[in-house]
């Protein structure tokens, strides 16, 4: 062989590789998307909450409309109520009070469920105050932090709305069952509460296999995308090496 061919010989091996390698490169992102978006629902769902402060109202009502609720009914999951507060003199006195929502089906006269909490915003003493103030005053003068406080008010623990799976979707719309809450009614049994914003907040809760495709995103893709190219690979070979043998062996009749 002339030794002009050599480099040209090198070449086309390299490019055939980079051909294999591209191509079952390809199913294999294409597979692990898929199967991430099969097998890991969404974590959290948020809703904004906006409460009702008419003269007709005993209490402040808010009803949430449920829209896109895309919880898995399959897994356990939580609810919370955050209550963003002003660190203000009026909430440290209001003292215990209570919050109570309900989650409806498709129509109100219809509740799955009915939660019930008693609810007391955290207490700092005087000292801690004026020295959170004195250390954090720079941030509070440039608007980087402002004095407010988060408050999470867990619902549910560890509940399955849904009991029906015939309706479960994937890729398009996710996990839409009969009995899957559509809207939640929020009752707030004190009006002397002041709050920016509250968020209604629905979380799954994963394990095993999923805890570990979703905390550890970037480590999952590898090993998983590995999995999926060799098993390509090795599944091509060993149907090659049939075809390959099926047809030495039909040669050999023949002849």
């Amino acid at each position: 062989m002339k030794a002009w061919l050599w480099p040209f010989i090198g070449g086309l091996k390299l490019f055939i590789c980079i051909l294999v390698v591209v191509l079952f490169s390809i199913p294999s992102l294409v597979s692990y998307i898929i199967f991430y978006d099969t097998v890991i629902p969404h974590a959290v769902v948020q809703y904004p909450v906006y409460f009702n402060y008419t003269t007709g109202c005993e209490y402040p009502y808010a009803k949430v409309n449920l829209d896109h609720f895309s919880i898995d009914p399959r897994l356990p999951g939580t609810s919370i109520l955050q209550l963003s507060i002003p660190r203000s003199q009026r909430n440290r006195n209001v003292g215990n009070f209570m919050v109570s929502v309900d989650f409806h089906g498709r129509t109100e006269q219809t509740t799955l469920k009915s939660v019930s909490r008693t609810v007391l915003f955290p207490y700092y003493s005087t000292i801690h105050e004026y020295m959170k103030l004195v250390l954090c005053f720079p941030f509070y003068l440039t608007g980087i932090l402002d004095e407010r406080e988060t408050v999470s008010v867990k619902l549910l623990e560890s509940e399955m709305f849904g009991n029906h799976r015939s309706a479960i979707n994937t890729l398009s719309s996710r996990f839409y069952v009969a009995d899957t809450p559509k809207s939640a009614s929020i009752r707030i049994f004190s009006k002397d509460i002041e709050f920016y914003e509250v968020t209604l907040a629905f979380a799954s809760k994963l394990h095993g296999m999923r805890w570990f495709m979703y905390t550890h995103k970037v480590t999952a893709f590898f090993v998983f995308t590995a999995l999926f190219y060799f098993t390509g690979i090795s599944t091509t070979f060993i149907t090659y090496l049939i075809i390959s043998t099926t047809s030495k062996s039909r040669n050999r009749v023949a002849q």
